[in-house]
């Protein structure tokens, strides 16, 4: 039986795990460094 594009133990597998971390932590580093981040709307904590 043929494994599936992407399947557990498959190298798209750890290819696209690899990629949703550099992209997680990407976004992170962004939302912590960018002075302006907390002006954006969708983001504002209101009381």
């Amino acid at each position: 039986m043929e494994a599936m594009p992407g399947a557990l133990g498959t190298r798209a597998s750890l290819a696209i795990r690899l990629g949703q971390t550099i992209f997680s932590v990407a976004s992170l580093l962004f939302m912590c460094l960018d002075i302006e981040f907390y002006s954006y709307t969708s983001f504002r904590y209101k009381l």
